[in-house]
């Protein structure tokens, strides 16, 4: 009996863990691809949601980063060169 009653205070203790973590994944990706600032400079949905792809250029494929961000240049454009979106304050 007791260890039943473990199971099902640690099974809801995780499963709410999870929902606060799922929950927050999504607000901060949400708030990163569309309200952020730098929400209309144009370029790939991970690398403006998250900063791994920087990390794994930069550490997994040997200091890749600086050709990699030549060839999203390419592709995209130059980034000072888009109008930002402007926010206006109440």
């Amino acid at each position: 009996m007791m260890i039943s009653m473990w199971f099902v205070l640690f099974s809801t203790w995780q499963s709410s863990l999870v929902a606060c973590l799922t929950i927050w994944v999504i607000s901060v990706i949400t708030n990163r691809r569309y309200f952020h600032p730098l929400s209309s400079v144009p370029g790939p949905f991970l690398w403006a949601v998250s900063g791994l792809p920087i990390l794994y250029q930069q550490h997994f494929k040997e200091g890749n980063l600086i050709h990699t961000l030549t060839k999203l240049h390419a592709q995209y454009g130059a980034p000072g060169l888009q109008p930002l979106k402007r926010r206006h304050r109440l």
